[in-house]
C-alpha cells in the first residue's frame, strides 16, 4: 500500500516526460524512414536465422519477402513454412501497419495545421 502514492505519481508524470517536441518534420520523416527500413532489416535476420520461409535461398531473398511483407504487397512466390513463422509474418505484417498509419496521420495533421485548416475540438459540450 505504500507504494500506491509512488505508483500514482510517475504514471502523472510519464507521459510529459518522454515526450519532445521534434526539431524538423523532415528530420522526424527520415527518422521514421530509417526505423522502418530498420524493421525490414531486422526481420528478414529473423527469417534467415530460422529459416522458416519456403524459397528462401540467400540473404537478398529474406530481404526482399521482409520488405514485400511490410509493404502488404505480397506476391506469393514465398511463404511461412509453419505456425510460428506465420505468427512472425502476422507481427511484421502489424508493426509495420501501424507504423504507416502513425506516419500518415502525423503528415495530415502537419498539412492541415499549416494550411490553416485545423480546427482544435471545442471544449463546449452540447
Amino acid at each position: 500500500m505504500d507504494v500506491l502514492p509512488y505508483y500514482f505519481k510517475f504514471v502523472d508524470v510519464l507521459p510529459c516526460s518522454f515526450y519532445v517536441s521534434p526539431i524538423s518534420n523532415k528530420r522526424s520523416y527520415l527518422m521514421v524512414m530509417i526505423n522502418y527500413v530498420e524493421i525490414c532489416l531486422s526481420f528478414a535476420v529473423l527469417y534467415e536465422g530460422f529459416a522458416c520461409i519456403t524459397g528462401l535461398k540467400n540473404t537478398v531473398d529474406a530481404i526482399y519477402f521482409s520488405f514485400i511483407t511490410a509493404t502488404t504487397i505480397g506476391y506469393g512466390d514465398m511463404l511461412p513454412k509453419n505456425s510460428e513463422s506465420k505468427l512472425l509474418v502476422i507481427i511484421q505484417s502489424m508493426y509495420t501497419l501501424v507504423l504507416i498509419g502513425l506516419v500518415l496521420t502525423n503528415f495530415t495533421s502537419n498539412i492541415n495545421y499549416k494550411n490553416g485548416t485545423y480546427k482544435p475540438k471545442s471544449s463546449k459540450k452540447i
